[in-house]
């Protein structure tokens, strides 16, 4: 009984493809559109946040990084306050950057975020088949390519690159938004040959790993 409501669940969540009957379906109808790749990336945004404010907790309770928390609570000046984003955006970004990368090498793995485990979606190729795994590493080079050059410019301290890495991230941020195009495929995806579909319509058939 608890596998039919399971079943009868997440029904309700897919779009309906039974129906008129001889219609023929292409792999770009069974691609989920921006809103709920939105709502997973929010989800992950928020994971995210609480992973860096533990790892925040962590790293000044082992003196890695200069104490803040007595200071947060009375801002009595302008120099405590300035000190505070000193030590978050030179002192922590590293950190950051790094659990942010961490965590979204899944998508590499498995194919997934935990926004998008939750909201039951998982990239693939663009043709409804298990992307291999060079395609989702270049999807997620491609995608966290701003992240990429910003450790990279903290390693190297060279301008250019973290201009660079802002240049690019902002054309990728754009290229989001082509997900509300008739083919559903943000500017990262047409790049590595990847959608995102719901997966249970995944044609298991063809694993390209």
């Amino acid at each position: 009984m608890e596998n039919d409501n399971n079943r009868r669940n997440y029904a309700d969540m897919v779009p309906d493809y039974s129906e008129p009957e001889n219609q023929y379906w292409d792999d770009i109808d069974f691609r989920v559109g921006f809103g709920r790749r939105l709502a997973a990336y929010l989800i992950d945004i928020v994971t995210v946040g609480i992973i860096n404010i533990g790892l925040f907790l962590l790293l000044q309770n082992w003196g890695i990084i200069d104490p803040i928390t007595e200071n947060i609570f009375n801002l009595s000046s302008t120099n405590q306050l300035e000190e505070i984003i000193r030590i978050l955006s030179e002192q922590m970004t590293p950190y950051m950057i790094t659990a942010a990368l961490l965590y979204y090498v899944t998508e590499v793995l498995y194919g997934v975020t935990l926004g998008k485990l939750i909201l039951e979606i998982k990239i693939a190729d663009q043709e409804r088949t298990f992307a291999s795994r060079q395609q989702l590493l270049i999807r997620y080079l491609i995608k966290h390519i701003n992240t990429v050059f910003t450790l990279l410019f903290l390693l190297t301290s060279l301008n250019f690159i973290n201009i660079l890495g802002a240049f690019l991230g902002l054309v990728v941020f754009i290229g989001c938004f082509f997900v509300l195009g008739p083919k559903k495929q943000a500017l990262h995806d047409m790049i590595a040959k990847t959608a995102v579909y719901y997966k249970d319509e995944l044609d298991e058939n063809y694993e390209n790993y």
